[in-house]
């Protein structure tokens, strides 16, 4: 071997591991994009749910995973989506964060830490045994956050045991992370309709009259105190011009308004 061929061959030792961690990188920030473009293609909270953890498990090879959101009225977290789990006893568990024993779910919310067991039947975190019983070996779990808040956690897991590669656990935490962005943007969008829906029905059923028009002066909105007082309905009102309420010698009253 020649001292030309001896240098190709040491540079191409060099650049492999180079090109690997290339590729590495290259794959996660693609699974990163991939999981971001679910997670952010509604605002409805249970289909974000849904999608994310379907491409979470399917991007890290896992057929086993759930997702548990904290409910006030439950007064803990409850598994708001499951794939691969059916036990009705499990699903329907509730993880209390008052309570003494000092469950996973309870951890992640005090650490804000992932927690990952490459084997729960010998992991004393998991004595319950809930989730052995439902063919579970090796699990990982990840707080979903959204501004330094826990929303919930998500997990993933394997029937067979799994030893939890650094790449893998990091990509979790972003996981997590994109999907409490999500799940905070869907919450702000239910509490904005919520909120106009209550504005609308208080006008529609006040007393008083209370319309709406466009630059034109056109109705646009026409609310029950109008329809008593005024006695025009909405279909024949909507859309008309406002001069319909004044006499003919008023119709300049519109004109003063505007001018004030």
């Amino acid at each position: 071997m020649n001292r030309e061929e001896v240098i190709k061959k040491r540079s191409s030792k060099k650049t492999q591991p180079h090109k690997r961690e290339l590729l590495r990188r290259t794959r996660e920030l693609s699974a990163l994009l991939a999981v971001a473009e679910v997670a952010t293609q509604s605002l409805n909270a249970q289909k974000v749910l849904n999608d994310t953890l379907d491409k979470s498990l399917e991007i890290l090879g896992f057929k086993l995973g759930y997702i548990r959101i904290l409910d006030a009225e439950a007064g803990g977290l409850v598994i708001r989506i499951a794939r691969g789990l059916s036990s009705p006893e499990f699903l329907a568990n509730v993880v209390r964060l008052d309570s003494p024993h000092r469950s996973v779910g309870k951890i992640i919310f005090e650490t804000r830490e992932p927690v990952i067991s490459s084997d729960i039947r010998q992991d004393l975190r998991f004595q319950h045994g809930f989730m052995a019983r439902e063919g579970l070996i090796s699990a990982a779990f990840v707080p979903i956050m959204s501004k330094n808040r826990v929303l919930g956690l998500m997990m993933v897991g394997s029937p067979k045991l799994h030893k939890f590669s650094n790449g893998e656990i990091n990509l979790l935490r972003v996981f997590g992370s994109q999907l409490g962005a999500a799940l905070e943007n869907a919450q702000l969008d239910d509490e904005v309709s919520k909120g106009k829906n209550y504005i609308e029905n208080l006008v529609e059923n006040a007393g008083d009259v209370i319309i709406s028009t466009d630059r034109e002066d056109r109705v646009l909105t026409w609310n029950g105190g109008a329809e008593n007082i005024l006695g025009y309905g909405k279909k024949e009102i909507l859309g008309k011009h406002l001069s319909i309420l004044l006499p003919a010698e008023r119709f300049d009253a519109l004109a003063e308004m505007r001018a004030k």
